[in-house]
C-alpha cells in the first residue's frame, strides 16, 4: 500500500510539474503589451484544466499611430500543439496588418480571415477588434463570433458592444465584416475576455453575460489590476474549465 500510494504521490507531482511547464510555455507565447504612456491597461489569464494539450486564446495591444490605440483579443478553437501555434502565428500576422488597417476593424478582421484560410484553412477563430480615436474619444468595433466586449463606466453601470458581430474566422472566405463607433467617457473601462469566462456546461451563456454585468457593478472603485483579477476569479468555477484571458483598458482623460 505504501508504494502504490508512493506512486501515486509521484505521479501527481509529475503532472503537477507538466501543467506548470504546460502554462509556462503559453504564458510565453502570448504577446508582450507595449507600454503606451499615460494608458492603463492589465491582462490576466488563467488556464483550462486540459492545459497539457495547450490552447489558443490571445490578447494585444498596438500603438497604431498619435491618435489611435488598437486592441484584439481572440481564441482559436480547439486544443493542442497546432491550436496553440496557429494562435502565435495569428498575433504574429496582426502585428503586420494593423499598422496597415488599424484604423477599420473590419478590414483587420478580414485579413486575418484570408491569412488563416491561406495557412490554416482546418481551423477556426473567433476575434474582436477596437480601435480607440483619442481625438474623438470614439471607439471602434468589429466582432467575429466572439463574446462581445464589456464597456464598464465609472459608476459601475455597463452596456455589451454588441452591434457589430459577424461569423467566426476561417472557415468561410469572402465574408464582409462589421463595423460599429460607440463614444466613450473619460474612466470608462473597457473589458475583453474569452468565453471560458463566461461558458459553464447546461448553463444558458445569457447567465453567464448578465453575471458579469451584475459583478461590473462591484469594481468602480477598482484598480485596473484589480478589477481584471475580480472578473478572473470572483464566478464560480467550472466543471471542466476552459482557458480565460482577459484584457482590461481604461480610457485616459481627453489630451
Amino acid at each position: 500500500m505504501a508504494q502504490q500510494i508512493a506512486q501515486a504521490l509521484r505521479r501527481a507531482g509529475l503532472h503537477e510539474h507538466e501543467h506548470w511547464v504546460a502554462e509556462r510555455l503559453q504564458l510565453s507565447l502570448l504577446p508582450r503589451l507595449p507600454q503606451l504612456p499615460g494608458l492603463e491597461t492589465a491582462t490576466c489569464y488563467a488556464p483550462g484544466s486540459d492545459l497539457l494539450s495547450g490552447g489558443g486564446d490571445w490578447y494585444d495591444v498596438y500603438d497604431v499611430d498619435a491618435d489611435h490605440i488598437g486592441l484584439s483579443i481572440g481564441d482559436v478553437a480547439g486544443h493542442g500543439l497546432h491550436e496553440a501555434t496557429a494562435m502565435a502565428q495569428v498575433t504574429a500576422a496582426l502585428r503586420d496588418i494593423v499598422p496597415r488597417c488599424g484604423t477599420n476593424p473590419a478590414a483587420v478582421l478580414d485579413e486575418v480571415n484570408t491569412f488563416l484560410g491561406r495557412y490554416h484553412p482546418e481551423r477556426m477563430a473567433t476575434a474582436c477588434h477596437l480601435v480607440f480615436d483619442r481625438r474623438t474619444r470614439t471607439l471602434t468595433y468589429a466582432t467575429a463570433g466572439h463574446p462581445s466586449p464589456l464597456l464598464i463606466h465609472a459608476d459601475g453601470s455597463s452596456a455589451y458592444l454588441d452591434q457589430a458581430t459577424s461569423p467566426p474566422l476561417g472557415p468561410v472566405r469572402g465574408i464582409r465584416y462589421r463595423q460599429a463607433v460607440t463614444t466613450v467617457a473619460e474612466s470608462d473601462t473597457l473589458l475583453l475576455y474569452t468565453d471560458g469566462l463566461i461558458e459553464r456546461r447546461r448553463e444558458d451563456l445569457a447567465i453567464g453575460m448578465r453575471r458579469l454585468t451584475e459583478l461590473a457593478h462591484t469594481t468602480s472603485s477598482l484598480h485596473i489590476a484589480d478589477l481584471c483579477d475580480r472578473f478572473l476569479h470572483h464566478q464560480p468555477e467550472a466543471a471542466f474549465p476552459d482557458d480565460r484571458a482577459l484584457l482590461a483598458f481604461r480610457f485616459p482623460p481627453p489630451s
